[in-house]
């Protein structure tokens, strides 16, 4: 099968044709910031003191991101709608004992409106003497459909999940065969508890006679473009798992389920072979070891041209830009990228809305840059991302970007057209529009560039931020300002010649110990040619969610970077837009020059505060 692997933080690739048809695109999360369980630190507390010290900094915890009453998240779990109820529904690993990593159990949160959370103190499901004794890791719900093949219909919803019988599991450790185990769970609370039969295991182990790096995190649904490749019957319902083949490549390990009893998994393949530590590109990364959490789903361009893609997070990258995975031209692989969205995001998982048609996924945000001693203090760590919808974005008529020719951006799918211009393609992950409704009345615009926020600040807001970017503009964006007096701020600006988005936050804190590291991705502007050949550059386009701690970044509606900040206030007291220009404008770029001149400024800025609330049950 030829499949081409677009991704969000992201990418794009092929597998080997299977028949007449072809995938196209996947996406990769690509971050292995998360250490194994093996090396995580494991603090061993004093519950009781544990508790009276936590929450001693408060500053830090976001208002409307989902985050746990207490101690250690992470992954998203088993996210979806209850049609019966009309709630969304996310679980996520959770240690509600301390604030490191340990055998998770399953935690929950539900809203109507995917602004405010109601997030439950006690465990979905944990783990027990005689049932995932080594933890309750990732899953994803069965379809709604499909779930009387395991529950009388219309009454439960039916979880599949990873039972972990035994650590550690690290790609970098041999495998052992049982560590790992298919489990079902039921729920008839929409999400809320998870109650498991005795005899609940699916599948014991991988497939025999292949020598694995993980098998983990299951996730179902149904997939058209490969009912048409295998020559099947429309509807049918697939799995994949997660995982990696050692010394070989990273993949998903895919599974035909039985949509009368979906308890029922035969194994079709593995469904890629990208090489270790593909990297074809800075526009697109490193496809890792090891995958985990892996989606799959299809779009439709504006043509219904149907487009597939593999939502992957990948372990085990590297530093360098080297290319040690080959796609062999012999089995027709195709390297076609999606933007590439740098972001602090781990493991999104998603589901498709039935409210909306869209695809949703959630990520995890975690305390990175925050020493272990202050999340101790504070009290939790980590919280989940804001929804992010998953879309297929085309700009026609592209002349060129600012500086990469635009067959080298790795990230799109670039195609010539008749007239000289070029077609490109990408997949794009943008905040759910529902997230407005979280709006209040908009704050005020000074001068045209700055927002003062209340005297006491503003803890939770979002903010618009368009730019007219002239062929001398050296660096623009804008600084948010964590001190009444302006000397605490965290500097967000994008610099057209290096064609980099950067978040400095090298004076965002005055606390010692705290990571201030600049983080940045790979960003550019398209000229468009217009009816009359004559071009125009993209505006400069900024979108960006602000929470306590947690700053979500998302560029012409393509590129997005997220990260965390730990100001002294928790707060922010304004905003303020900045142009610098080049004043040795004969020195700049060729490309640059080329474009048409016009004056840098401030289009439009607009913020307001935000209002969703996540609250405990």
């Amino acid at each position: 099968m030829a499949l081409e692997v677009l991704f969000p933080d992201v990418q794009t690739l092929g597998l080997d044709e299977i028949s007449k048809s072809t995938f196209t695109n996947t996406i990769l999360e690509r971050y292995d910031k998360s250490p194994a369980p093996s090396t995580l630190p494991s603090v061993q507390l004093d519950v009781r003191k544990w508790q009276e010290q936590a929450h001693s900094l408060p500053q830090w915890r976001p208002r409307y991101h989902i985050t746990a009453p207490r101690g250690w998240m992470n992954d998203p779990c088993a996210p979806g709608y209850d049609v019966r109820t009309g709630q969304y529904h996310v679980n996520f690993q959770w240690n509600p004992s301390s604030c490191s990593w340990e055998p998770p159990s399953w935690g929950t949160a539900c809203s109507s409106d995917f602004m405010n959370w109601r997030v439950s103190s006690r465990e979905a499901m944990n783990p027990t003497s005689t049932q995932d004794f080594s933890g309750v890791f990732t899953g994803c719900m069965l379809p709604s459909r499909s779930c009387q093949g395991v529950t009388k219909p219309n009454r439960k919803q039916v979880a599949f999940y990873t039972s972990a019988q035994s650590l550690p599991i690290h790609y970098t450790l041999p495998y052992r065969r049982g560590s790992e185990k298919l489990a079902l769970a039921t729920s008839s609370d929409s999400g809320m508890t998870w109650q498991r039969c005795p005899d609940n295991i699916t599948l014991e182990e991988p497939p025999p006679g292949l020598d694995i790096t993980g098998w983990r995190d299951p996730y179902i649904g149904e997939w058209h473009a490969l009912d048409e490749v295998l020559g099947t019957r429309r509807g049918q319902l697939y799995g994949v798992v997660s995982g990696g083949l050692r010394g070989e490549t990273p993949t998903v390990f895919l599974y035909h389920i039985d949509t009368v009893d979906p308890t029922k998994w035969t194994y079709l393949s593995s469904l890629t072979s990208v090489g270790l530590n593909y990297n074809p590109s800075r526009w697109t990364g490193d496809f890792g070891i090891n995958w985990e959490v892996c989606n799959f789903l299809s779009l439709q361009d504006e043509a219904d041209k149907t487009h597939s893609f593999l939502i992957i997070s990948a372990e085990g990258i590297t530093k360098s830009d080297s290319r040690s995975g080959e796609i062999s031209k012999d089995h027709r692989q195709i390297i076609d990228t999606a933007e590439y969205l740098t972001m602090l995001l781990l493991r999104s998982n998603g589901f498709w809305d039935p409210a909306t048609g869209h695809f949703v996924t959630i990520g995890w945000l975690f305390e990175e840059d925050l020493p272990q001693t202050a999340v101790q203090k504070q009290g939790w760590s980590g919280c989940l991302s804001t929804p992010r919808i998953l879309q297929l974005r085309t700009w026609e008529r592209v002349a060129r970007s600012l500086k990469t020719p635009l067959g080298e951006l790795s990230c799109f799918d670039s195609t010539a057209d008749a007239s000289g211009t070029y077609t490109m393609r990408t997949l794009t992950a943008m905040p759910d529009p529902r997230l407005q409704d979280m709006r209040g009345p908009p704050f005020t615009l000074l001068d045209g560039s700055i927002i003062d926020f209340p005297e006491n600040g503003c803890a939770s807001w979002e903010l618009d931020l368009d730019f007219c970017m002239s062929n001398r503009s050296q660096r623009m964006g804008f600084d948010i300002f964590h001190s009444p007096d302006h000397s605490q701020l965290t500097r967000v600006y994008f610099e057209p010649l290096s064609e980099i988005l950067t978040v400095d936050r090298s004076r965002s804190t005055t606390i010692r110990g705290v990571g201030t590291g600049k983080k940045t991705a790979p960003h550019t502007l398209f000229e468009i040619e217009g009816n009359d050949n004559s071009a125009m550059l993209e505006d400069l386009t900024f979108h960006a969610f602000y929470d306590a701690s947690v700053l979500e970044i998302f560029v012409n509606e393509r590129t997005a970077l997220s990260t965390r900040v730990y100001p002294d206030s928790g707060t922010v007291y304004g905003i303020k837009a900045f142009c610098e220009v080049d004043v040795d404008y004969a020195t700049r770029d060729e490309a640059l020059q080329q474009t048409t001149e016009r004056h840098s400024s401030v289009e439009r800025m607009q913020a307001w505060p935000l209002n969703g609330v996540v609250t405990s049950l």
